[in-house]
């Protein structure tokens, strides 16, 4: 039952912040950092060990090729998409502070938290898919702060696949790297609107 009040704190309350206005839209890189912040203060808490949370290398070699051909396909499907739906690459890309760096640690915290931290958890708790399941729906749900059903369809997908890859190979490198490539895609392709 904890775990379920831990989402609710960390996972579902700021989206609330959030999407209510209480604290505004243009604040949700603020609001992230502290979410990850009091998730990382709790595994410290609660000394949960590295490698529960998937910082390990001894599963890089069974790993690599899921997650490989997980992000190749994701890749694959954003680059089709754009071209069916007539999407143009950002211009000037390189001058978007997001395309710049700042989609590496956003990808790496999601995942921290989303599925290294309460995923990890809530598979001991449920079964794993009720688990990734659940996660899922928090993952994506984050995402209606875009207010846009493919931004909401997408995250659902990509979060349905990584939540299965941790849940078979957990390993926090390979899953934020996977994160970052197609994040960086998907906001180079124009799929994210400003918001």
């Amino acid at each position: 039952m904890k775990v379920f009040i831990k989402l609710l704190i960390f996972l579902v309350f700021p989206v609330l912040l959030l999407i209510s206005g209480v604290v505004p839209v243009n604040q949700r890189l603020i609001v992230l950092l502290i979410m990850i912040l009091g998730i990382v203060v709790m595994a410290i808490i609660e000394r949960v060990p590295v490698q529960t949370l998937g910082f390990r290398v001894d599963n890089l070699k069974e790993a690599i090729i899921p997650y490989g051909v997980f992000t190749v396909l994701g890749v694959l499907f954003l680059v089709g998409l754009s071209f069916g739906l007539n999407k143009q690459p950002l211009p000037n890309w390189w001058t978007l502070i997001h395309l710049q760096w700042l989609f590496l640690p956003i990808s790496a915290f999601q995942e921290f938290g989303y599925r290294a931290y309460f995923q990890t958890k809530l598979q001991k708790t449920v079964n794993p898919y009720l688990a990734i399941f659940i996660i899922t729906i928090l993952y994506s749900g984050m995402h209606i702060l875009w207010k846009n059903p493919l931004v909401l369809a997408m995250s659902f997908f990509g979060g349905l696949g990584w939540g299965y890859l941790w849940y078979k190979h957990p390993n926090f490198y390979l899953i934020s790297l996977s994160h970052s490539i197609l994040n960086f895609l998907a906001v180079y392709l124009g799929f994210f609107p400003k918001i």
